[in-house]
């Protein structure tokens, strides 16, 4: 039963009166809230889906799988609202996911100013990992090992009217890249030696 000025409400489940903040909305009910708390209902849900078995379990999921992909727009609405409605949960979760995917990251990030500067062409992460193969985890240049720490080089550089694509990339240490700039990528060479 809600407060007279409905600002909390009382759940069944655990006996206490809770701000109406903690109840799940039912467009069924009279007052548009759920009956139990959220802590009470989710403990109710965890409690039946440990009770199901794994073919049940199986079902279910691809059940909801399924629906989600015929209904796309609803889904990315759904998202949006959940977003706006926990924009501290949200921001905390794109922040968890930056931590476990850098390299992405970096990758979007790098693709990001490649446009900007009007270069054709993309790449991704898998790309990278395929030159690092065949690179044998060193430096294009220098041949010191770059498993850990490296740079994406433009062979030809993007200032120079190069593109970036997976065929006009190479990895690079640090010190490599970075003297390297935006210099052609023989000339380079030359002045390190490389090339006679």
């Amino acid at each position: 039963m809600a407060a007279a000025d409905g600002s909390t409400k009382r759940c069944p489940k655990c006996e206490s009166s809770k701000p109406v903040s903690e109840f799940g909305v039912s467009k069924q009910r009279p007052d548009g809230l759920r009956g139990w708390c959220k802590a009470c209902h989710n403990a109710s849900e965890r409690a039946r889906w440990s009770r199901l078995s794994d073919e049940a379990k199986a079902s279910t999921l691809a059940r909801h799988k399924r629906w989600r992909k015929q209904h796309p727009e609803l889904m990315r609405q759904y998202v949006r609202d959940h977003q706006k409605r926990n924009p501290e949960k949200t921001f905390a979760n794109y922040i968890r996911w930056r931590s476990n995917n850098k390299k992405t990251v970096r990758a979007w990030a790098r693709a990001s100013a490649a446009r900007r500067k009007g270069a054709a062409g993309k790449y991704t992460k898998a790309d990278i990992a395929l030159l690092m193969r065949a690179q044998r985890g060193r430096c294009a240049y220098c041949g010191t090992h770059i498993k850990k720490k490296f740079h994406v080089d433009h062979i030809q550089p993007i200032a120079l009217g190069g593109s970036n694509d997976r065929r006009n990339l190479q990895l690079t240490c640090a010190k490599c890249n970075c003297s390297k700039k935006a210099q052609d990528p023989i000339e380079y060479a030359q002045s390190i030696g490389r090339l006679l």
